[in-house]
């Protein structure tokens, strides 16, 4: 099992405008990305080649922050945040190990861990990156309950422009409940924000990494999304490159029909993103 695609659909409604640009046709496209073993630990996604791990990764200093585990529909999910400590540019893969509630390290298949890739190819020194991974319950050895990051692996690429993302805002959609005339129904979040290009250096390839959090403030989802290529998913002011000083509007739909069953129930509490730009070395 590779990654699944999910698409979320809103009911037609009038369209609402955010900041420079309609968002009525532009919804999140989600993807779980299954984690599967294989006989070297990488996962099934990884054998897709924009997700392999070269051999020039080496282990780089890093941590995790934001990490939530849980499981639902026989599968255990992980979403995290990976916060570079090195000070040279990066892409990422993390090393995991999945541990029980004894802390006892459980297998993965065949394998002791597995290699996740992160959404960036370029993590700037002292930058951060993200990832989800959902992995196939009956594939793991018991019950687990956490994550082990065993080490990150970096692989160097050379420095480029570094994009903030800032001007976040959001609104909640709701539609009116069929059961209940006196209460609403939250289907979805439509939000808007800008990415920017402080320094010296032109951005050929803009990206954002999309951050889904919880009510409880925990992390649920991430998903990286190209600005000049995923335009189905996500509307901005304009496309190309980005000169030095540029700004950068954009925005999308997101609805819960194809979110974690957990996040269904929380609701969504806040919608963060990462700018970064995308790599082909």
């Amino acid at each position: 099992m590779g990654s699944i695609p999910y698409f979320t659909k809103l009911r037609q409604s009038a369209p609402q405008k955010l900041g420079l640009f309609l968002l009525s046709s532009c919804v999140l496209l989600l993807t779980w990305q299954c984690a599967q073993s294989s006989g070297d630990g990488n996962t099934a996604g990884a054998k897709q080649e924009s997700l392999e791990m070269p051999s020039t990764a080496k282990p780089t200093p890093a941590h995790l922050t934001d990490v939530n585990c849980w499981s639902e529909n026989n599968q255990f999910m992980v979403a995290a945040l990976l916060d570079s400590d090195d000070f040279f540019w990066k892409r990422f893969w993390v090393k995991l190990a999945l541990v029980d509630a004894s802390g006892k390290q459980l297998l993965i298949g065949a394998d002791s861990f597995a290699i996740i890739p992160t959404h960036s190819s370029a993590v700037a020194p002292r930058g951060r990156t993200s990832f989800t991974w959902a992995f196939d319950k009956r594939k793991i050895s018991g019950e687990p309950d956490s994550v082990l990051l065993l080490d990150a692996m970096g692989q160097e690429v050379f420095a480029g422009p570094i994009l903030i993302a800032a001007n976040t805002s959001s609104v909640k959609i709701l539609n009116p409940d069929p059961k209940d005339s006196t209460a609403n129904i939250e289907i979805a979040w439509r939000v808007n924000g800008t990415i920017e290009n402080p320094l010296p250096g032109v951005v050929l390839e803009p990206c954002i990494d999309v951050l889904l959090y919880g009510t409880d403030q925990r992390l649920y989802f991430t998903q990286g999304l190209n600005l000049n290529q995923d335009t189905t998913i996500v509307a901005s002011d304009r496309y190309g490159q980005m000169l030095p000083g540029d700004k950068r509007s954009f925005g999308m739909s997101i609805g819960y029909e194809s979110l974690p069953e957990a996040l269904k129930n929380l609701k969504i509490g806040r919608v963060d993103f990462l700018g970064y730009e995308k790599r082909t070395e």
